[in-house]
């Protein structure tokens, strides 16, 4: 057996050397489809059905390559990677629609009628550089992963979109919060070490400790902006006060309370190897989880995902305006539009001017922390039979004060030996038409799979709010074989 094991591993890295691998992580589907390593993600006391398994960055050989590129090759790749786009708020065909003459149009009441107090548009880029996870005496897992994390967050209130679609005349009297403005944005790399342990035949945990280490960050906090509008005289008057984090390797300039952009010496400089070997910016966070089994058909698991921070000490700058009041009269729209040169420079000095007293920034260097966008996990799982089983799950994760829910329920079905399939169902950020699955195909022991958790979105993303694919490979070894009378081969769990 040790030397079958070894002969496999011998060819897999021989392999690797030549196609290489990819994969990235996480999905509402990936979650119980057990046949993928990568499903321990979302709770680390999953513990997979092999012996062993490896994903590392593939290089490309030269004869893949037409004959322009030859030069450059072999080229090395990093894993298949995990792409995932949210907007909370409208879709594309809730603003643009159709007359009954087939023509478009902009139905804005339509789409400011779809948001929520609070919305917010999301972007996720996960991608697994390497890991490797084995089984050791059958009751611990162990699991060390390499992952670099992209993720955008931008929240934004109604009232703001309101006020550019209808002009102020809706808020007479009133002050419109726009302090819902939020931004999140955040680049690192994730060290991981997984331990699981089956603690008895019911019993399963597990826990993640996890090295960061921070690329670029730019944040807002303290958002106090607030606008309100003269009944009387339409008048504006405008409170102001924010605070922008930021961790770049470029210096911004900032002078006479106005921020004036890239100093010129620092315009020209090569930031990018300066940006990817910084490890100033140093975070620890922390993954732990635990499932249970009621009965044997019945199993609970729950698991608390990315409980940490990073500080940001590379470069930090803070722009900062500072708490005001401002009241703005107006401007003579006749003399911007239709006046001559000299009365257009005039009101647009009065424009300029009004902001520049109201907005005054200030900036500093001192460092600041961020922390993760913590999930929660809470699953039942119910085995059908041998091969197949469904589960309920529900996802909850916090940003800009805020808490975002999904519930997702799956079908899971091992229909041989070499492949299983997964179906799903997801109700997230508003929307109820997320329907999702995902394949793992096994040839000998190279594993490829593929998972999204909105087939329609994928198809007609004019329909949806939510769209992602996540797809990538696996080597796997010392899994049971095959046989129709066998129990299911999936995870413990």
């Amino acid at each position: 057996m040790i030397k079958r094991i070894c002969g496999k591993l011998f060819f897999t890295v021989l392999f690797y050397c030549f196609i290489g691998n990819a994969v990235s992580q996480n999905s509402l589907t990936t979650h119980l489809l057990s046949a993928v390593p990568q499903s321990n993600y979302t709770n680390p006391s999953f513990i997979p059905c092999y012996g062993f398994h490896m994903s590392m960055p593939m290089m490309i050989p030269k004869s893949l390559f037409d004959e322009a590129e030859v030069k450059y090759s072999p080229r090395i790749f990093s894993p298949t990677l995990f792409v995932n786009l949210v907007h909370t708020g409208f879709k594309y065909n809730d603003i643009i629609q159709l007359h009954p003459d087939d023509s478009l149009y902009i139905n804005i009441d339509n789409a400011l009628d779809k948001l929520a107090k609070k919305n917010y548009i999301a972007l996720d880029f996960q991608i697994e550089h390497f890991s490797f996870g084995v089984k050791i005496k059958k009751k611990y897992y162990i699991n060390f992963s390499i992952v670099e994390k992209m993720s955008f967050r931008f929240c934004y209130p109604k009232d703001f979109m309101v006020l550019v679609a209808k002009g102020n005349t809706e808020f007479l009297g009133k002050t419109i919060d726009l302090s819902g403005f939020g931004i999140n944005a955040t680049h690192y790399k994730e060290f991981a070490l997984d331990i699981a342990k089956k603690v008895d035949e019911k019993l399963t945990v597990g826990i993640r400790p996890k090295l960061l280490f921070g690329l670029g960050n730019v944040t807002t906090v303290n958002n106090n902006f607030g606008l309100y509008t003269d009944p009387t005289y339409y008048y504006l008057t405008l409170n102001s006060g924010l605070k922008i984090n930021t961790s770049l390797p470029m210096t911004i300039d900032v002078s006479e309370g106005q921020i004036k952009g890239i100093p010129k010496s620092d315009s020209t400089k090569n930031y990018g190897l300066t940006y990817f070997v910084n490890n100033k910016n140093k975070g620890y966070a922390l993954d732990i989880g635990g499932n249970y089994k009621l009965t044997p058909k019945i199993t609970v698991a729950a698991s608390i995902i990315d409980l940490g921070f990073i500080t940001w000490k590379f470069n930090p700058q803070s722009l900062i305006i500072q708490q005001s009041q401002f009241t703005f009269e107006g401007i003579d729209i006749n003399s911007l539009f239709k006046g001559d040169s000299a009365q257009k420079a005039s009101q647009m000095k009065k424009l300029t001017d009004s902001l520049q007293k109201c907005i005054d920034v200030v900036k500093t260097t001192e460092k600041y922390t961020t922390y993760l966008g913590t999930k929660i996990y809470l699953t039942g799982i119910y085995q059908l039979d041998k091969m197949n089983k469904v589960g309920l799950m529900y996802r909850g994760e916090f940003f800009n004060k805020s808490y975002h829910s999904s519930v997702t329920l799956s079908m899971n079905n091992r229909l041989c030996r070499f492949l299983s399939a997964s179906l799903s169902y997801s109700i997230v950020n508003r929307s109820y038409a997320n329907i999702g699955g995902g394949i793992c195909l096994n040839i000998w022991s190279w594993q490829i799979f593929a998972v999204t958790d909105n087939f329609y979105g994928m198809l007609f993303p004019e329909t949806t709010k939510t769209a992602n694919i996540f797809f990538g490979m696996n080597f796997v070894f010392g899994c049971r074989k095959y046989k129709p009378n066998y129990p299911q081969i999936q995870q413990e769990y």
